[in-house]
């Protein structure tokens, strides 16, 4: 996010589609976890991770 990297991000998705044998039924998950890091120095490092639940 910034030139001397002490603010980074990350964006992790993820996408599950299958079917099965019986008709009608499927399975669809969807999976968002972003990261925001704020690391000032080498000494100090902050991260915040979320996940977002799986529909």
């Amino acid at each position: 996010m910034t030139d001397d990297k002490s603010w980074l991000y990350r964006l992790n998705l993820t996408y599950n589609h299958s079917d099965s044998f019986r008709d009608f039924v499927t399975n669809q998950d969807v999976h968002i976890a972003p990261s925001l890091i704020y690391r000032p120095n080498d000494q100090f490092r902050f991260n915040l991770d979320a996940e977002e639940p799986a529909s």
